[in-house]
């Protein structure tokens, strides 16, 4: 008979199983050779082992080549010296999985006393989420950083923008205003007010670019797009800044109206001649002495239903390193060329008209030899054909799937090119896979269960609880098989629970029902 020493020894073990088996994180214990004797659950799922697969063997398996080979001289240094480098000291490791992933963890060590088979405790934690959590904050304060850089530029450059004319308007005003009415030569009274007017409309066009740049930032502006002539177009343009080219003593010289070929282009009229104008005026004002400006209409990119308008300069051209910079807004390249008057923002607005007519603006430019924008505008006939293809198409279904594991993604798309009709989302995080959830029109989600964060059980719930998700088809796809986990996943209401190794002809027979 078992006295009662043995069966508290017994409950004893019954309950620090049950209480590994139960942690939320992996916990490894191994012996004073480093051989694995209890992995847990949690650990399973980490690794992608099973415990019997791990049990028996050295715990380096569970590193990357580079640390396994270190593993046993630091054991035997720490027995040998007591130097410790992890135990007692939790620390970020990497970690490979059974698949050969490699990922990182936080590792924490406990040395276990007494008269016991168990020497070390080891309790790991994957860091991948939380380093994709840092990586986008990082990105994110450094986008805010840049933000707010380029809104102090922006905020000093338009200071200077509207002083400059308002110096004029004040100054000219105040003198009229000082002067007495004889003390002013009929020359010089007219003189003071073009200087007024003139700063006056500078101020207007100011904050005309402005708001302009808002309304498109914003999504504010609506576009009428229809076929026309680009030659007609180009003409406009040329008219709207033949006083400024003549002030400044340069040459515009239009090449398009002889160009071969079909010129119709689809486009909405105001907003393609706004973008050749703030071209035009570019090409124009940082021109040099007497210098040109020529206007072609290039066939380079007709085959990809395009047309291209080339406006070259014989100006002070752009160092390569910085061409990137141009369709900033609020940017300007040439601080030495103060008395050129402008925002910064007219190649931004440029940009973004052109971009949402289905085009799109590139520069070539040699510093001391000028520059060459190339406005690619959409051809008549390629938007007939979009458009009829836009008839005929049908839209995909979207399958989401959510999961951590790089290689079991892989595998996914894999399969997934293999259904006919069907786009793949993939989620790397339960936080992720419900945004994409509640904002695009998912068909069927297959679910992991053991993720980063919040888990796939607890993602349901909250799929469940709204009403745009609730109905939505959930198939879970586990490494965790076991019985509380299959009852579980029936009780919260899984379309179908598969485990993993996925069977694959399964899989597809479960998502070919649903679809």
């Amino acid at each position: 008979m078992r006295n009662q020493s043995e069966d508290r020894r017994s409950h004893g073990n019954d309950l620090l199983r049950a209480v590994v088996d139960t942690t939320v994180d992996g916990m490894i214990i191994i012996d004073r050779a480093g051989v694995v004797r209890i992995f847990n659950r949690a650990a399973c799922d980490l690794f992608g082992y099973t415990a019997q697969e791990v049990v028996g063997h050295n715990v380096a398996m569970l590193m990357p080549p580079g640390d396994r080979e270190h593993h046993d001289d630091y054991m035997q240094r720490y027995h040998a010296s007591g130097q410790r480098r992890i135990i007692g000291i939790g620390r970020e490791v990497q970690g490979q999985r059974k698949d050969g992933t490699v990922f990182p963890m936080n590792l924490a060590v406990g040395e276990i006393k007494g008269g016991t088979d168990y020497a070390y405790v080891g309790v790991v934690r994957d860091l991948t989420a939380q380093k994709h959590s840092y990586g986008a904050l990082a990105e994110a304060t450094s986008r805010a950083e840049l933000a707010s850089a380029a809104k102090t530029q922006f905020l000093s450059r338009m200071s200077h923008e509207l002083r400059t004319p308002m110096n004029a308007v004040l100054g000219f005003a105040q003198l009229l205003r000082m002067a007495k009415p004889a003390e002013v030569s009929e020359t010089h009274y007219n003189e003071y007010l073009d200087a007024i007017v003139g700063a006056s409309k500078h101020l207007v066009a100011l904050i005309d670019d402005i708001l302009e740049f808002a309304r498109v930032d914003g999504g504010a502006l609506r576009f009428q797009c229809r076929a026309l002539n680009l030659a007609q177009a180009v003409a406009e343009a040329i008219r709207m800044t033949l006083a400024l080219a003549e002030r400044l003593g340069v040459t515009v010289i239009n090449r398009v109206e002889d160009a071969e070929g079909d010129l119709t282009v689809q486009a909405d009229p105001v907003r393609l001649r706004q973008c050749i104008v703030n071209l035009l005026t570019n090409a124009i004002k940082y021109n040099r002495a007497a210098g040109q400006v020529y206007l072609d209409a290039l066939d380079d990119r007709r085959s990809e239903g395009l047309l291209q308008l080339a406006v070259r300069d014989t100006g002070v051209g752009i160092p390569e390193a910085r061409v990137l910079e141009l369709f900033r807004p609020f940017t300007r390249l040439h601080p030495e060329l103060e008395h050129v008057e402008g925002a910064g923002i007219g190649l931004a607005i440029t940009k973004q008209l052109i971009e949402a007519m289905g085009g799109g603006v590139s520069v070539k430019s040699t510093v001391g030899v000028g520059s060459t924008f190339f406005l690619d505008i959409p051809l008549a006939s390629r938007i007939e054909k979009q458009e009829e293809r836009k008839a005929a198409f049908k839209p995909r279904k979207i399958v989401l799937y959510v999961e951590d594991n790089p290689k079991n993604v892989h595998l996914m798309e894999s399969l997934m090119r293999q259904v006919p009709g069907v786009e793949l989302k993939v989620a790397y995080s339960a936080e992720l896979g419900l945004e994409i959830a509640r904002s695009h029109p998912v068909r069927v989600i297959i679910l992991d269960i053991t993720l980063p964060g919040m888990d796939g059980f607890q993602a349901l719930q909250q799929l469940r609880a709204r009403r745009d998700t609730a109905d939505v088809p959930v198939i879970g796809l586990s490494a965790r098989a076991s019985n509380a986990d299959i009852e579980r996943a029936a009780e919260l209401g899984f379309y179908r629970y598969l485990t993993k190794p996925v069977n694959v002809p399964e899989l597809m027979d479960t998502l070919r029902a649903v679809l």
